[in-house]
């Protein structure tokens, strides 16, 4: 069972009538956490019968926010979710009845009332700015509490579904004031001014990603110094953000945080987090002894983390690819000549991975290939996508193709789920880090590589 308010594990019903049009994708996807520590998330499909009805169960222990569209629906276990659906995804509008309806379907109500809070609108190039940004945030916030305070007062939403809305809606403001703090040097004093630091000791609210979010964000950018990007791996950086986790929260938002920094460092982390890395890991094992799932996903990160810093076994080494004159190779063919090594794990179908393309070409331009192999390994299912797309990339490294997609023994070895992923291995064969940052970040911060 998930950390939060204790409920006993009970159905939630999602009924309800979509009459789509014909030819439109009539699946209606649910998704949402089991867990937010591990980032567990489910998603669910129905698709209407003949006469548009459709119903689906989930098994919840704790309180949801289901994504519905782009919607968020509040439940609890045992509830009964009824609405109806008019039109097609991005041009709907939601009806919800039954008992619960207005809690089930505050946010969607607020967001058709007062719109919806957009920090991209927003500059912040001075104080001046960033508060008339929090005073801006403050008034979203203010409305919402009068939608919810107007349906409480007619008894439209029961006391215990009111305080968790309230709660939410103060997390989400958390956030939004969080946001823009990686864009600017310095914090007005008065920023965090009415900031309610208590609602960190409500660890009931851990059941909801956008808590354990707030957690993590609050701990890294106000309570110790913010690191920059390319720094936040930093053994001195993370030091500061274990002591605080540890000293300013109740237990289990303690080892909430910890679990967040612990995931941060298993997948970016180099050999510097080691030590920080196995205190971890043993002290969240403990902590979490009774519960599977949490110490099943510490063991697999903590292991995952455990291959850089060695050679690759030879089942990996002995793995095949195709180069663009339609030569096979072996893993070790490809990188025993002595150079740090710059793996590009990509597809032609797959959108972040173009968009990364032209700050590879610039870090190639910049680097050059004297001192760094720059590998580009697509996993497309056959030679033609690939071949198209290597020529309209132009991106002048070592081009090559793998079968077996996400199955291969390559990524399954590196427990890559998506992609882009992006690896570095050291002069000798040595992984070094198995989820590198992408090219757009070692552009301008070529230390990473080793060089």
């Amino acid at each position: 069972m998930v950390s939060g308010l204790a409920i006993q594990a009970k159905n939630i019903v999602v009924r309800g009538t979509w009459k789509a049009p014909a030819d439109s994708d009539r699946r209606l996807i649910i998704s949402y956490f089991k867990d937010p520590l591990i980032r567990d998330e489910t998603r669910v499909s129905v698709e209407p019968d003949q006469e548009g009805s459709f119903e689906l169960s989930i098994e919840a222990s704790h309180p949801l926010q289901l994504g519905l569209f782009y919607e968020s629906v509040l439940c609890f276990p045992g509830d009964t979710i009824v609405f109806n659906i008019y039109g097609v995804p991005k041009q709907y509008s939601l009806e919800f009845k039954g008992a619960n309806a207005a809690i089930h379907g505050f946010f969607y109500r607020n967001k058709k009332r007062n719109g919806q809070f957009e920090v991209y609108k927003y500059k912040f190039e001075s104080d001046s700015s960033l508060l008339a940004y929090k005073s801006a945030a403050q008034r979203y916030l203010a409305v919402s509490f009068e939608l919810l305070d107007s349906l409480s007062a007619t008894h439209a939403i029961a006391p215990h579904g009111s305080q968790i809305i309230r709660d939410l809606l103060r997390i989400d403001h958390y956030n939004y004031l969080l946001q823009p703090l990686a864009r600017v040097s310095n914090t007005p004093s008065q920023y965090f001014s009415d900031f309610d630091k208590s609602i960190f000791g409500n660890e009931a609210l851990l059941s909801f990603p956008s808590f354990v979010n707030l957690c993590g964000a609050y701990n890294d950018a106000v309570l110790t110094p913010l690191a920059p990007r390319e720094k936040r791996t930093d053994s001195t950086f993370v030091a500061q953000d274990i002591y605080s986790a540890e000293r300013n929260f109740v237990p289990a938002v303690s080892n909430a945080i910890l679990y967040g920094i612990f995931f941060r460092l298993t997948e970016v982390g180099g050999q510097q987090n080691r030590d920080q890395i196995t205190k971890l890991h043993d002290k969240l094992a403990k902590f979490y002894s009774q519960e599977t799932a949490r110490n099943d996903m510490l063991n697999e990160l903590y292991n995952n983390f455990l291959k850089q810093g060695k050679g690759f076994p030879p089942e990996v080494l002995n793995v095949k690819m195709k180069d663009l004159k339609g030569n096979w190779m072996t893993l070790a063919e490809v990188i025993s000549h002595g150079k740090i090594i710059y793996i590009d794990l990509w597809a032609s179908w797959c959108g972040p991975c173009i968009s990364e393309m032209q700050s590879e070409r610039e870090l190639i331009a910049k680097i050059g290939k004297e001192k760094v192999k720059f590998l580009l390994i697509s996993i497309d299912q056959g030679d033609k996508p690939w071949q198209r797309a290597v020529a309209k990339i132009d991106v002048p490294g070592e081009h090559f193709r793998m079968d077996g997609q996400f199955e291969s023994v390559l990524l399954r070895y590196l427990a890559v789920k998506s992609i882009p992923r992006y690896l570095i291995i050291n002069k000798d064969g040595i992984l070094m880090k198995r989820d590198a940052p992408r090219p757009g970040v070692v552009l301008y911060n070529p230390h990473i590589l080793g060089i």
